[in-house]
């Protein structure tokens, strides 16, 4: 069995999850050409302490570890844990605040997400999708927290280094293969 290891985690952390047996988790990683098909957020909440901060329909909730520990245990999910590589301390607790304040019961927009399809034919959108998602509430965190020359989610191989304007669990991977995210799935998930 897999359980986070709370001591390790750091607010801010990403949750990058696969769900091994949903039909439509199954249709995200394909259309977008990614590994995983969810995002979330590690944060301490100001009443309910460590958890994640999530985005799924209906709307953005705050879960606890054990939601994703028995997922992962059914066989149903696989979790990858990725780390903002210069974040400060305070910027960590900025984004469990900003997830509090921005994401927490907001509605999940299946229509935006059914837009992104459209990247499948269409390498980089030029408009910026409305609505909230899972990525998408993660990029919106990150957008408060941090300076556009130093946010996660800017495109460093590109000229002036702008931000990605609808954010995808791909768009997260790729930031992790360009050094912006260091994986710590070894860290922070242990065998029990």
């Amino acid at each position: 069995m897999k359980r986070f290891n709370v001591d390790a985690l750091m607010e801010g952390d990403i949750l990058c999850g696969r769900n091994m047996v949903s039909a439509t988790g199954r249709q995200i990683r394909a259309i977008l050409g990614s590994t995983t098909n969810h995002n979330a957020l590690i944060i301490r909440h100001n009443t309910r302490g460590w958890g994640i901060g999530d985005m799924a329909p209906p709307r953005g909730t705050f879960v606890p570890f054990s939601h994703y520990e028995d997922l992962m245990d059914s066989g149903a999910y696989m979790v990858r844990v990725l780390r903002i590589v210069d974040a400060s301390a305070g910027e960590r607790h900025s984004m469990s605040t900003y997830w509090q304040l921005c994401v927490d019961g907001q509605p999940y927009s299946k229509v935006g997400l059914y837009r992104l399809w459209v990247m499948r034919l269409v390498n980089s959108l030029p408009y910026h999708i409305h609505g909230t998602w899972c990525t998408r509430a993660v990029g919106d965190v990150c957008k408060k927290v941090f300076p556009d020359d130093r946010n996660p989610f800017r495109k460093i191989f590109v000229d002036g280094q702008p931000l990605k304007k609808n954010e995808t669990p791909r768009t997260v991977e790729n930031r992790l293969v360009q050094g912006l995210l260091r994986d710590v799935t070894n860290e922070v998930l242990r065998e029990v």
